[in-house]
């Protein structure tokens, strides 16, 4: 309940009568103050999910497991509680879809002169396009007319076994449908959601029976809310999306007045795809049960007017079920051509990824005739520096070898001055020494040194 909702429970302006099932709209101001309704059932903002589920859907139920077409619509404003009532996952509060799907394999279990076979599929319906929750890439899906009624086709059906198999896939699916935040509802749908859950019952093996196959299809159909757009403050996209689901509802509207008017010989399914793919439900061959969800607060009181009015004609449409009995060759015919399509999407599933491995294998090869390239052109690249280093260091071994070569001519020519100035001071000295020699020829007392021969000299001048 929102803090909006909560403000109103001083000042109720809806009354429930659950023993009559009555609902009266009390509006201020109006030329009618008190509205009231009439349906097979109300309940309160305290009933339970179970009881939802056993006042609304639990007939068509046991109708779609004894061969019958069933559909159970959530109808309302938007943030009224409509996936809540149908789709609910906490473990005390199931909606309706998790119920149903536990309800049949109960049943199915516990029934030993048949044998069940159930198969689920999930798609939405946004902005006028049929896209499949199960298999996202499948969009814009087109909707078939055949013996057993309209279809959407190539829609994948897939085989469960359990009630864990169904929550399974339902949770895949409200993975890939569409959400949004709206001043209404921070989780707003934006698009209608239909759970098919298709159960095939037939005679035990060992039973002696006339081969027949009870064939019976549960929709299960979450309707996107109405919204004003002043209230939702929807714009650009979100405002398109509202536009289609108000549109698409109002063409709901207008075929549930159709087929309440005795004098309308024409209805107008095929204006959406909501009501061509509902058209068996609004007065075909399945059995029907809406449930009306409406907002307990004086500010959505139009809207909760306008649902209840949808309601309330909704319940003259007359549908006329049948008994949907294929015979057993037709079924496994069915069953070897749906084997073959899914052999066929996975052989082609195999031939794109093969594909996609090929792609990956030239590109693997491109990368490495790139990386050959780069590796090559480094190789040069090295050799070429190489190269350079080889010539710089002969340019400088040349380099140094002439350094050498001056410093050794240098040194050599400095070496052979000096030899040559040792050479001239020898034979200078040479020559003196034979000049000293012949002069000690006519000195017969200078003979010994300059010292001595300076004493004789003094001695000798002494004796004379």
């Amino acid at each position: 309940m929102t803090l909006l909702e909560r403000k109103e429970e001083a000042a109720p302006f809806i009354f429930l009568d659950t023993d009559k099932n009555t609902l009266i709209l009390r509006r201020k101001g109006s030329f009618v103050d008190l509205t009231e309704f009439r349906f097979d059932a109300v309940l309160p903002s305290t009933a339970r999910q179970i009881d939802v589920y056993n006042t609304a859907a639990r007939a068509v139920v046991m109708d779609v497991l004894n061969g019958f077409n069933g559909t159970v619509m959530a109808y309302g404003q938007t943030g009224a509680g409509k996936t809540y009532t149908l789709s609910a996952k906490h473990p005390t509060a199931h909606g309706i879809i998790p119920r149903s799907a536990a309800e049949i394999f109960e049943k199915a279990d516990a029934d030993r002169e048949f044998e069940y076979h159930v198969s689920m599929s999930y798609i939405q319906i946004y902005m006028e396009q049929i896209q499949d929750l199960l298999r996202p890439e499948s969009c814009n899906m087109q909707i078939r007319e055949g013996d057993n009624g309209v279809f959407v086709s190539g829609v994948k059906d897939i085989k469960v076994k359990s009630v864990e198999d169904c929550m399974r896939l339902l949770m895949l699916g409200d993975q890939n449908r569409c959400f949004a935040f709206t001043k209404l509802n921070a989780h707003s749908s934006r698009s209608h959601a239909i759970v098919i859950l298709t159960v095939e019952k037939k005679p035990a093996r060992t039973l002696q029976r006339t081969q027949g196959v009870l064939v019976g299809k549960l929709f299960l159909v979450d309707l996107a809310g109405s919204e004003r757009l002043k209230k939702s403050g929807s714009e650009g996209l979100r405002a398109s999306e509202a536009m289609s689901v108000n549109l698409s509802l109002t063409c709901l509207g207008k075929c549930i007045s159709a087929r309440t008017d005795p004098n309308k010989t024409h209805v107008p399914f095929r204006d959406s795809k909501l009501t061509r793919l509902l058209q068996e439900s609004l007065g075909g061959n399945a059995k029907t049960a809406l449930v009306i969800n409406i907002a307990p607060c004086s500010e959505y009181m139009q809207e909760s007017l306008s649902s209840l009015q949808f309601g309330s004609r909704a319940m003259k449409v007359a549908t006329r079920p049948i008994l949907n009995v294929e015979e057993e060759f037709k079924v496994l015919t069915k069953s070897l051509q749906e084997t073959l399509e899914l052999q066929d999407e996975k052989l082609h599933s195999l031939q794109v990824s093969m594909l996609a491995k090929e792609d990956q294998l030239l590109e693997a090869r491109k990368s490495l005739a790139e990386k050959a390239q780069q590796l090559q052109e480094l190789q040069e690249q090295q050799n070429s520096t190489n190269l350079k280093f080889v010539e710089q260091m002969r340019v400088k071994e040349e380099g140094w070898k002439q350094r050498l070569n001056n410093v050794k001519e240098t040194t050599e020519e400095v070496h052979k001055r000096k030899i040559d100035h040792l050479q001239a001071e020898l034979l200078r000295l040479k020559e003196a020494a034979n000049r000293r020699s012949h002069n000690s020829r006519s000195s017969p007392f200078h003979v010994l040194s300059n010292g001595f021969a300076k004493v004789h000299h003094v001695f000798s001048a002494g004796i004379l």
